[in-house]
């Protein structure tokens, strides 16, 4: 699944470098020689908050086909650089959801992670959340970083895990493909129309 994957996003967006490529299958080759159970996360995780480390009972909130807010708890997966969980004011976060929840007809693309907006994270068995879940990129949310220290510190909030090396570079091919991947053909050649046009006025 990951050289396929490595492949695929490589095609996609060419920027994703050689190094990056080589950390990922020495990544694998170590669990393969190994001949360990091939994980993602780490037995001991952080103790302080990380990119990538998954957080349980998050709160998430979202819009709903008629305007309405609508919030639900879920696990949680930090986006936000480890340097800015500690320094910035707000954290990103994006919520794990069921796949069973998704109404697609692609779930085996989805787990091959061959599906942009969705992380998953083989052989992870999270809190509350049985079966195979996924990370939801399209519905990142922002949160106050105090505030989450605060539910860390009274233990509303839980972190669960910390992904090791394979899974951080794992998250990160396919965080920087649904964010920053190149646009359409079409609408690259409209933007430089654009430029054109004005360029001749």
């Amino acid at each position: 699944m990951i050289q396929e994957l490595i492949e695929f996003t490589t095609e996609l967006f060419p920027s994703i470098t050689p190094y990056t490529k080589d950390e990922i299958y020495t990544s694998i080759e170590k669990f393969q020689t190994e001949g360990r159970t091939f994980t993602t996360t780490l037995e001991n995780q952080f103790e302080y908050l990380a990119q990538g480390d998954i957080l349980y009972n998050i709160p998430f909130v979202r819009i709903d086909d008629d305007g309405n807010v609508k919030t639900f708890k879920a696990n949680g997966m930090i986006m936000a650089n480890t340097c800015d969980c500690d320094r910035r004011e707000n954290i990103l976060i994006a919520p794990f959801i069921s796949i069973e929840k998704i109404n697609r007809a692609d779930k085996s693309q989805i787990l091959a992670n061959r599906v942009l907006e969705f992380l998953y994270l083989p052989n992870i068995q999270l809190e509350d959340a049985p079966g195979d879940n996924i990370v939801d990129f399209s519905q990142i949310n922002t949160y106050n970083r105090s505030v989450l220290n605060k539910l860390l510190e009274k233990g509303n909030v839980r972190k669960l895990k910390s992904l090791n090396t394979y899974g951080y570079y794992l998250f990160l091919i396919k965080l920087t493909a649904y964010l920053m991947r190149p646009e359409d053909e079409e609408v690259q050649m409209e933007r430089k129309k654009n430029i054109d046009d004005s360029t001749e006025e």
